[in-house]
């Protein structure tokens, strides 16, 4: 049996840990460490649970460098957020094993209730100092039979007015009020985020900055694998929806505090390999003003405009192509809820080595744990280097349920 999983790290032979992010990432659970980003300073303390929306502070007056103790009194998916923007949360169980971290706002999985340490830096070189901050802590929902959230793209840009995807607005007196617009998410970038070939993805969501507030949007999402690489050209909309699942049909609604704008599907989708490809339209029915400002879609200029294109219209959609744009064709960040393949849940438990920062160089052991109901003996571990997916490595051996192996990577 061929199961596809994935781990991202630095190299074979791993210098100290001080300016490189280390993220290692199999079905299941995930374990991230940046240059540690952990501290022995406590601050404060909170309480986190499934009664926590909207969201609650905590901490208040923290600096980086230190960690918030935080009991989680549910399981579940949570988001953890600071009130200084540039902060790079990092959250450890009370052993300081890392379960996750990032750019805040972070979302989390919470396997189990407990103590856990939320570990604060001012960005992801591990920043310390001053000025206090508050934390927020807000649950999201259940980890809904074994999901995670899973995101692609970390840029931080925020657009001058808009983008086309995955809502078009450009301010609050703009007569656009119709939109279709299309993106892809290559196969590479979803091995290297942790979207296997069988997992079926529940949802997604975009990050965006502070802008307006719409109470009903008619939204419509249309999910494909496909074989489309960058830079796409101009098409036709009949023609990047032909074959493609309609995930979501529905109204609508979000404010202008809210971070990040998730989106269950209504018929989740199974990615069965290659080119992911989204089409969205969405229309605002009125009256004028159709919201209080513009939609920032805050996005990662990585690839700049060439995974998307799209088409705006006024009152109706246009039955022209959709094309291209410099200034509204960015993908947003976008992050997915995934499930693992059925029968297949092949996790990490733990880091062996190393467990702290290290002069010179040294080989990077992890433990991998089989939670599934079926024996692993084979795994291919996709892995990025500083964001940039690179050659898959090949993993064989035999981890029966409930076994756990070392991997030397």
């Amino acid at each position: 049996m061929k199961v596809y999983k994935k781990v991202k790290r630095k190299t074979s032979r791993m210098s100290c840990l001080t300016s490189f992010v280390l993220a290692l990432f199999l079905w299941g659970v995930s374990y991230d460490v940046s240059a540690q980003c952990t501290y022995t300073t406590t601050w404060s303390s909170g309480t986190l649970s499934s009664s926590s929306s909207p969201a609650v502070t905590f901490g208040a007056f923290a600096w980086a460098g230190e960690f918030v103790p935080t009991t989680f009194n549910d399981d579940g998916v949570y988001e953890i957020g600071s009130t200084i923007a540039t902060d790079f949360i990092t959250v450890t169980d009370a052993s300081n094993n890392v379960i996750d971290f990032g750019l805040q706002p972070l979302t989390v999985s919470i396997p189990t209730t407990g103590l856990y340490h939320i570990h604060i830096a001012s960005n992801s070189s591990c920043g310390t100092g001053s000025p206090g901050r508050s934390l927020t802590g807000e649950y999201i929902g259940p980890l809904s039979g074994g999901s995670i959230s899973v995101q692609i793209g970390f840029g931080t840009t925020v657009p001058s007015w808009t983008l086309n995807f995955p809502i078009y607005r450009f301010n609050a007196t703009s007569g656009t009020n119709s939109n279709r617009s299309f993106v892809i998410y290559e196969e590479s970038e979803l091995i290297a985020a942790g979207i296997m070939p069988g997992s079926t993805i529940e949802g997604i969501g975009f990050e965006k900055s502070a802008g307006g507030t719409i109470n009903d949007v008619e939204l419509k999402l249309y999910m494909r694998t496909g074989t489309s690489t960058p830079p796409l050209a101009s098409a036709s909309w009949a023609s990047v929806t032909a074959g493609a699942s309609l995930v979501y049909d529905d109204d609508l609604s979000f404010s202008a505090t809210d971070n990040w704008v998730d989106i269950t599907f209504s018929t989740p989708f199974v990615y069965t390999g290659g080119t992911l490809e989204i089409g969205s339209e969405n229309f605002i029915p009125g009256p004028s003003p159709y919201s209080t400002d513009g939609f920032k879609w805050i996005y990662d200029n990585t690839f700049g405009t060439s995974h998307e294109i799209g088409r705006t219209g006024f009152g109706s959609f246009s039955t022209l192509d959709l094309v291209t744009s410099t200034t509204y064709g960015f993908r947003p960040n976008t992050r997915f809820e995934v499930v693992a393949p059925t029968g297949t849940d092949l996790g990490m438990q733990g880091f062996v080595a190393p467990l702290a920062a290290c002069p010179g160089s040294t080989d990077v052991i992890v433990a991998i744990l089989n939670a599934g109901s079926e024996d692993v003996d084979t795994a291919t571990i996709g892995w990025t280097l500083n964001g940039v997916a690179q050659t898959s490595v090949t993993w064989t051996g035999n981890i029966g349920t409930g076994d756990t192996a070392h991997v030397n990577l």
